[in-house]
């Protein structure tokens, strides 16, 4: 037996270009295996912030299930979300809401028009429906209401409204509604500007970021 492990021994180190290939290998392997597990267990520490710090909907069979609610414009209905079942002016009746078709939808138990929850202690009834471009990030399903009612079943912050959408008559407009909004103090974000500055904010500033190693 020693001699079969002096053998493998000598076969393992007496090519040296091997022998750097193989640490550079398990090295790899080793660093990325610590990454993902350290990644893994971020996104499990941090999965229930929405639970912990705002509260949560709670579904028809007494679970409790958080959910992003986005309320739109009561006048213009501007970014609503393309309808699947029920009719866009039934989330003007009392307790409306539209339930998102995607990835997350099935954590809301099967709902469907005329499917009742509780919300911070409101009651909440699915109108219809619909699909949207791009699924969350964040593991909740999406409803859909008026602004005016999410203000009225959600926990008011400071600050009830993170960003306005603006839809430009024509695309020449767009600098003076840039210089416009500056003045007011504020910032203008084209859609592809918005969707960069998200990228750099999960790039930089969430679970992967350590203040002094990563990012600008």
């Amino acid at each position: 037996m020693p001699g079969i492990l002096q053998i493998a021994y000598k076969l393992l180190v007496n090519d040296r270009t091997k022998f750097a290939a193989l640490l550079v290998g398990i090295t790899s392997a080793v660093f990325l295996m610590i990454e993902m597990t350290s990644l893994f267990a971020g996104i499990l520490s941090r999965a229930s912030s929405t639970v912990m710090n705002i509260g949560a909907s709670k579904l028809r069979d007494g679970t409790y299930q958080a959910a992003n609610i986005i309320g739109l414009d009561d006048s213009s209905l501007f970014g609503r979300p393309q309808l699947l079942s029920g009719s866009i002016e039934d989330i003007f009746r009392e307790n409306a809401f539209i339930a998102i078709q995607d990835s997350e939808f099935c954590k809301l138990k099967g709902a469907k028009i005329g499917s009742d929850f509780e919300l911070n202690d409101h009651r909440g009834v699915v109108v219809g429906t619909a699909r949207v471009a791009s699924s969350g990030l964040v593991g909740t399903p999406t409803l859909y209401t008026t602004y005016y009612r999410a203000l009225q079943y959600i926990p008011n912050p400071r600050f009830t409204i993170s960003y306005v959408l603006v839809e430009p008559k024509t695309p020449a407009d767009i600098p003076n509604i840039v210089r416009a909004v500056s003045k007011a103090g504020y910032l203008a974000l084209t859609k592809q500007d918005f969707i960069n500055q998200i990228s750099r904010f999960y790039k930089y500033q969430t679970g992967s970021y350590r203040c002094g190693r990563y990012g600008p």
